[in-house]
C-alpha cells in the first residue's frame, strides 16, 4: 500500500528535517533515558495515588465517593483534552522542552494540591497536574527512544512502560502506608518536589533539541496526522487494548469482592498481579519487536492473548480470574510497539514524533472513559459473565484494523535515524 506522506514544510529549506542531520550520529545516552524514565515513573505515582488516599482526602474536605469521581474525571479531562495540544507544541519548540514543560507543571500542581485549602482548588490543580502530564508523556516517549541504543527502540520504550508500571505500584499500597505516616498531604508535597527534582534532572542531561527557527507547523501538517489511514487504524487499536486493560483494572477487585467472595486485601493483590507482569513483559515484549520483521503479527498475537484473558476473568471462578489477570499482564506488555510504529509513520519528518504519538496515544485515554461506561451496562442488563464476554469480543474486534496495516516492517523502523 503506498504510504501517505506529510505536506514539506515550507519554513524549512526545501522541507529539510533540521532534527535529523543533528541526530544521525547521536550515540547512546543512558544517562538521559534513565533521567527521562525516573520522570515517568514520579508522574505515575501522582496520577494514581489519589485514588489510594482519597478516603484521608474526603475525610479533610468532608466528601463522599462522588468528589473521587470528580477528582478523577478533571485530571483525565485535562490528560486527554491537552495530549495533542501539547504534541503541537512539542513540534514547534522540541520535545525536550515539552518535557521539562509538562513535568514542572504537573509537579508544581502535585505540590500545591497539597496546600489546597477547598476541594474545589485541590480539583483544579489535579486538572492542572493531568495538563502537565498530557504535555511531557509523549515528548518523554520520544526522547527515551532516540537515546536508546539503534536497534533497540522497542526495547527502550518498554522499559518507559514497565517504569509506569512500577509508578502504579507505588502510588497504591505503599503511598497509603506514607500518607498514614506523614498524612496525606506531605506525601503529595513530596510527590510534587520527587517530581520538581526529575524536571531538572530532564533539563541537564538530556540532550537539547536541534531546531531550525523557520520550522512552523501548519494546518496541513495537522491535518496529515489526524487524517492518516494507518495512525487511525494505529488508534483504533490502541482504543481497543485500553479497552481491554482498563476493564481488567477497574473491576476485578470489585468483582472478586462482591461476585467471588475474596476479601479486599487478597483482591487487591489479584490485581497488582496483572501489574507485576505487565512490568515482567514489558521488556521482553520490547526486544521481541527489536527482532520481528512484521511487528503488526506481535500486535494482533497480543491482542488474542489480552481478550482471552479478559474472557477469562468472567468464568466466576477465583481460579480461573487469577489466570485471567496475569494472562491479562503479560499481553498489556506490547502496548508500546504501536507508538513505536506511530514513529515509523512519521519517521521522515521526525519533528512531529510528538504530534503523532501524542494523537495515536489520546485514544487509549478515551478508554478510560468508554470502556467502564459499556461495562457497567452489560453487568446491569446481562451479568457479570456476559460483561466480561462482550468486553473482551468488544476490545479483540477494535484491535483489528491492525491488519490492515501493510508495509509496516520493524527492520525498517530500525534503520531510521532517531
Amino acid at each position: 500500500m503506498r504510504k501517505r506522506g506529510f505536506p514539506v514544510n515550507r519554513g524549512s529549506r526545501a522541507g529539510s528535517n533540521t532534527f535529523k542531520s543533528a541526530e544521525t550520529q547521536r550515540p547512546p545516552n543512558y544517562i538521559a533515558v534513565s533521567v527521562l524514565i525516573f520522570a515517568n515513573l514520579v508522574m505515575t505515582v501522582s496520577q494514581v495515588n489519589t485514588a489510594s488516599v482519597y478516603s484521608f482526602i474526603a475525610e479533610t474536605y468532608n466528601r463522599s465517593i462522588y468528589g473521587l469521581g470528580v477528582v478523577t474525571a478533571a485530571f483525565f479531562l485535562a490528560y486527554g483534552g491537552f495530549e495533542v495540544p501539547g504534541g503541537t507544541l512539542a513540534a514547534k519548540f522540541g520535545p525536550k522542552r515539552l518535557a521539562v514543560v509538562g513535568t514542572l507543571i504537573n509537579s508544581a500542581s502535585v505540590a500545591a494540591s497539597a496546600a489546597a485549602p477547598t476541594f474545589t482548588s485541590f480539583v483544579i490543580f489535579r486538572f492542572l497536574a493531568g495538563m502537565g502530564l498530557s504535555f511531557s508523556f509523549p515528548s518523554i516517549l520520544v526522547l527515551v527512544v532516540r537515546n536508546f541504543k539503534e536497534g533497540s527502540e522497542g526495547l527502550g520504550a518498554s522499559l518507559m512502560y514497565a517504569s509506569a508500571g512500577i509508578g502504579m505500584i507505588l502510588g497504591f499500597a505503599p503511598w497509603v502506608l506514607l500518607s498514614e505516616a506523614v498524612g496525606w498531604r506531605v506525601g503529595f508535597l513530596i510527590g510534587g518536589l520527587l517530581g520538581l527534582g526529575a524536571a531538572c534532572g530532564v533539563y541537564l542531561f538530556v540532550p537539547s533539541d536541534p531546531m531550525d527557527e523557520r520550522f512552523r507547523v501548519g494546518l496541513a501538517h495537522l491535518r496529515s496526522v489526524i487524517m492518516d489511514r494507518r495512525l487511525a487504524a494505529l488508534a483504533i487499536a490502541l482504543l481497543g487494548f485500553g479497552a481491554l486493560l482498563g476493564v481488567a483494572s477497574d473491576f476485578t477487585t470489585y468483582y472478586l469482592e462482591t461476585q467471588l467472595h475474596l476479601n479486599p486485601t487478597a483482591a487487591s493483590g489479584v490485581s497488582e498481579i496483572g501489574i507485576l507482569l505487565t512490568i515482567l513483559s514489558s521488556p521482553i515484549t520490547g526486544r521481541i519487536f527489536d527482532r520481528m520483521r512484521r511487528p503488526r503479527v506481535l500486535l494482533m498475537i497480543s491482542s488474542c492473548v489480552t481478550a482471552f484473558g479478559v474472557w477469562l476473568i468472567g468464568s466466576m471462578s477465583v481460579t480461573a480470574t487469577v489466570a485471567g489477570v496475569a494472562i491479562t499482564g503479560l499481553g498489556a506488555g506490547v502496548s508500546a510497539v504501536g507508538l513505536i510504529i506511530t514513529r515509523e509513520i512519521a519517521s521522515e519528518h521526525p519533528e512531529y514524533e510528538s504530534l503523532t504519538l501524542a494523537w495515536v496515544d489520546s485514544f487509549t485515554l478515551y478508554s478510560g472513559f468508554v470502556a467502564p461506561v459499556y461495562f457497567s451496562a452489560f453487568t446491569v442488563a446481562f451479568g457479570y459473565t456476559a460483561a466480561w464476554h462482550l468486553s473482551a469480543i468488544i476490545g479483540f474486534a477494535l484491535t483489528l484494523p491492525v491488519l490492515t496495516m501493510h508495509g509496516i516492517n520493524a527492520s525498517r523502523i530500525k534503520r531510521r535515524s532517531l
